[in-house]
């Protein structure tokens, strides 16, 4: 892939892609950076509004949410 990844769910092997940009939040993601900060950094690399990058940014974790591969944490 161009610079993608596949993450493979072991227990199911459903396979879940991303793009190039896709694989930029997940290894911010996995760097703990938040995801407003994601948003942030990414309209300004690119040079594209933050608003339309924010909601790119929350529907690709929404995605990952529903197949399960992220999870929630809830602070108790």
């Amino acid at each position: 892939m161009d610079a993608g990844v596949v993450l493979i769910d072991a227990a199911t092997g459903e396979c879940f892609e991303l793009n190039r940009v896709g694989t930029e939040i997940w290894t911010a993601l996995q760097g703990g950076t938040p995801p407003t900060q994601i948003a942030a950094d990414l309209a300004d690399r690119y040079g594209v509004p933050l608003a339309q990058v924010a909601a790119d940014v929350d529907r690709l974790f929404e995605q990952m949410i529903a197949r399960g591969i992220l999870r929630v944490a809830v602070d108790r």
